[in-house]
This record gives C-alpha cells, structure tokens and sequence, in this order.
C-alpha cells in the first residue's frame, strides 16, 4: 500500500524508473492527495518489486 500524503496528484509506477524496461508493465497508479493505493496481482511473482512516483523519478 502506497499513501499519498502530499498536496498533489502523484503517479506511482513500476520500475526503476523512467526508462527501465520494466517501467509500467505492471502498474501505474495516479493518486489524489490525502488518498492511497493498493495493488493486488495474481500475475506478479511473490516477493520485491521496484517503484517509482512519475512527478519526482530520483
């Protein structure tokens, strides 16, 4: 679960980051501010996966 505490709209994405070959296979969600979200996904393997917010990819 990912919370969005900030006063902005931010996108969290998979992947590394802009450019990864992974970058959005998954998913990619926009979150308002003040709000969260969860991704569920029967098709990803358990364990780590990267993510990045698209507004502040560093």
């Amino acid at each position: 679960m990912v919370l969005n505490n900030l006063t902005e709209t931010h996108t969290f994405t998979n992947g590394n980051g802009p450019g990864d070959e992974t970058d959005g296979k998954n998913f990619s969600v926009q979150m308002a501010p003040g709000s969260f979200a969860e991704y569920l996904d029967s098709n990803i393997s358990p364990g780590n996966h990267s993510f990045y917010s698209e507004n502040n990819p560093a």
